[in-house]
């Protein structure tokens, strides 16, 4: 079941230090807390994000000289549209284009390719929608943390392993509390998997997905409007 409540990095950083001993108080913490995220995976630790400017969302992405900055906490693009005419724009990632301007003068149909942190358009100037997969972030771009004690103790025992191990091959620290620290996370990360469960809303969208008799070919067309609705059909 998804989380719907989420801690900061400074409940991780007490957590070190209660647990483990170790300062995590250090630049290096988000760093860790990233790649932890990361290490145990997941689509309950994603939100989905649509860069509409509504309901607290980010703002939409300016796109000047064919030329956008994607949001730094994107893991995983899922759809691009026009945020003016609301159109689907289509994804034309290639390793055989690099002038862009020239590339737009003989496209008729709005195009998009995410390359480099940056998104690359046809159309010279305008703005768009991004919606994407990616960490809920606090006030200083650390990614938040659900607050799930299986998700805490692992994330911790993480942090914790990434802080001991240069200490450990210093010999700042022994090799058996090393150990024991790796085991915690590796023991931890196994109980996870909860928050993976659906809920009884995304089971029922799930269920109607499964059963559409009538498959909605043109889907992203319609910005997935109908995804997880029952299906009707008419007998005449």
């Amino acid at each position: 079941m998804n989380s719907v409540n989420y801690v900061d990095k400074h409940t991780i950083i007490k957590r070190v230090k209660q647990y483990y001993g170790l300062d995590a108080s250090g630049k290096d913490v988000n760093d860790f807390i990233y790649d932890g995220l990361r290490g145990l995976g997941g689509f309950s630790l994603y939100d989905f994000i649509a860069t509409s400017g509504i309901n607290d969302m980010p703002d939409p992405i300016e796109v000047t000289s064919y030329k956008g900055t994607l949001p730094v906490n994107i893991e995983y693009p899922i759809q691009v549209f026009d945020y003016e005419t609301k159109q689907p724009m289509s994804c034309v990632n290639s390793i055989f284009r690099n002038d862009y301007s020239a590339y737009s003068m003989v496209q008729s149909s709005k195009t998009y390719e995410l390359k480099r942190n940056h998104i690359f358009t046809n159309i010279e100037s305008h703005s768009v929608v991004l919606v994407y997969l990616g960490f809920p972030l606090d006030a200083s771009g650390c990614p938040l943390v659900p607050d799930n004690e299986n998700y805490l103790k692992a994330l911790t025992a993480y942090v914790a392993k990434s802080i001991a191990f240069p200490l450990y091959l210093k010999g700042n620290i022994k090799s058996n509390i090393f150990s024991a620290i790796e085991q915690d996370y590796y023991a931890y990360s196994y109980g996870t998997s909860e928050l993976e469960m659906p809920n009884i809303d995304q089971m029922e969208m799930l269920k109607n997905q499964m059963l559409d008799m009538l498959p909605d070919y043109n889907a992203y067309s319609s910005n997935f409007a109908n995804l997880g609705k029952q299906s009707h059909i008419k007998y005449t």
